[in-house]
């Protein structure tokens, strides 16, 4: 029996030390983890990027909120937080968020990378976190539309943002696990008519995907976190309700393998 893709633990009494062990042991084969019940006895972001770290290094190169250019902040986090000012972009907006890879666009060398969320405030109501796994996208795809899923595992597809960019099949496969690369807003213009048709096709079927209760969703609190591998999971969320600065506050940072560290500080001397 394959092993399940999605794992949510109840950790709460373990140590730094512990979690560790944990992360490592379970990351190895899902795809998600979610934590939940951890009060770290310090400050919370360090505690957790020091967990995390057992995965790889962390990731100093963030987004800047309002270029979208990326910039080096050492032991950075970026934050996720509603801004009533600004509707202008997903990551500080109330509505819902579509399923898409945080990396759609990032260079090859960032494929792996293995994303940490840690919320620090939830919403009212709503916010629900929704994820869906490769291989559950891949079967629903090869069932209802064989087309679909020929156009998903054998297009490429150049994804891109400011300057970075990655060219790739939405569905493939390395290293022996099925990947699944997706961001609509970032599919760049001009590829031809296939991909302009496999952009929209694959955008109504994750919205049927969502609207039939086919993807999973649940609602995380505050000081939950998840884990998860960018690179085999879409993840989005539903809108909230919200109306002053800061009232959904969610943390994110990122982890690479050890074998991906040097590609990593090159591009963070050159963004530096």
């Amino acid at each position: 029996m394959a092993a399940p893709w999605m794992k949510t633990i109840e950790a709460c009494g373990l140590d730094a030390e512990a979690l560790r062990a944990l992360v490592q042991d379970e990351m190895a084969q899902a795809s998600v983890l979610r934590l939940r019940g951890v009060t770290p006895p310090g400050e919370p972001l360090p505690f957790w990027r020091s967990v995390g770290e057992v995965l790889g290094p962390s990731c100093d190169v963030v987004e800047d909120s309002v270029t979208g250019q990326p910039k080096v902040v050492p032991g950075a986090w970026m934050d996720v937080r509603f801004e009533p000012d600004r509707p202008d972009t997903y990551r500080h907006h109330k509505v819902g968020q579509p399923l898409h890879s945080d990396g759609a666009y990032s260079p090859a060398d960032y494929a792996d990378q293995i994303a940490l969320f840690y919320l620090e405030r939830q919403a009212r109501t709503g916010g629900e976190s929704l994820f869906v796994d490769a291989a559950t996208v891949a079967e629903r795809a090869r069932a209802q539309d064989p087309a679909l899923h020929a156009a998903l595992t054998t297009l490429p597809v150049q994804f891109g943002k400011v300057g970075a960019g990655r060219t790739t099949p939405i569905l493939s496969t390395r290293n022996g696990r099925l990947k699944i690369n997706w961001n609509y807003f970032r599919v760049l213009p001009g590829q031809g008519e296939a991909v302009d048709r496999l952009r929209e096709a694959f955008r109504r079927f994750l919205e049927d995907m969502i609207e039939d209760g086919a993807v999973t969703c649940f609602r995380l609190e505050a000081r939950d976190v998840v884990f998860f591998r960018d690179d085999e999971v879409l993840h989005g969320r539903r809108d909230f309700q919200a109306e002053q600065s800061g009232e959904r506050l969610l943390w994110k940072t990122y982890f690479l393998p050890p074998a991906q560290t040097a590609a990593h500080r090159s591009r963070t001397a050159a963004a530096a």
